[in-house]
């Protein structure tokens, strides 16, 4: 009895102990964020010279002049993104972004974030549109633009590979599958292309 007693005891000591080791790791790890956010929440404004601006080229895109409907929505979007900043800052967080530019950027860095966003978006629904209207080949340039702009949109891995498809070139829907690989979403982009190989 003694010695079960000692067990028990030992291993409700033994949890307690773990228990206070991994509270004591997330209070560590709470102070540590909590001062680096306050670092980053410090009103300073630096310049935003040295950030990567991407330059949307509308003399490359395939623009139909007689266009009405939502084809025209889309490319009045396209127009009206490449007068405005764009940039890639997926992967940076909130706090990266005040470290890095200063706090009072970082409305002006989120709307350029967002530009870029709905930038890719925008070129999905674009090929896609194109495809359904008739137009194939501009909506397979549209679409091998988006990926030459980092795209993890699925609607425009679904368009290029039913293009491929429709084309009989079923080495080229294959290719998208490493592309999707290179994006977080990877399960959802190569379902997606797995999809359109399966389509009756």
């Amino acid at each position: 009895m003694p010695a079960m007693f000692m067990c028990v005891l030992l291993l409700v000591l033994l949890y307690q102990y773990k228990l206070r080791k991994i509270e004591q790791e997330e209070q560590k790890k709470e102070a540590e964020y909590l001062k680096l956010e306050h670092k980053a929440s410090l009103p300073i404004k630096r310049s935003l010279n040295n950030l990567t601006y991407f330059t949307i080229s509308l003399d490359n895109l395939p623009f139909h002049k007689d266009a009405t409907g939502r084809l025209a929505t889309i490319q009045n979007t396209i127009t009206d993104l490449s007068n405005k900043k764009i940039c890639n800052l997926a992967g940076l967080t909130n706090t990266d972004l005040k470290l890095k530019y200063g706090a009072n950027n970082l409305e002006t860095l989120s709307s350029y974030d967002e530009n870029y966003t709905l930038f890719l978006r925008t070129l999905a629904e674009w090929s896609e549109q194109l495809f359904i209207e008739g137009f194939e080949e501009d909506a397979l340039l549209v679409s091998q633009y988006a990926l030459q702009c980092n795209t993890d949109i699925s609607k425009t891995y679904t368009t290029l590979a039913r293009i491929y498809k429709k084309q009989g070139n079923i080495d080229s829907i294959y290719a998208l599958l490493p592309i999707a690989e290179s994006h977080s979403g990877i399960i959802d982009l190569k379902k997606a292309i797995y999809d359109v190989l399966n389509e009756i």
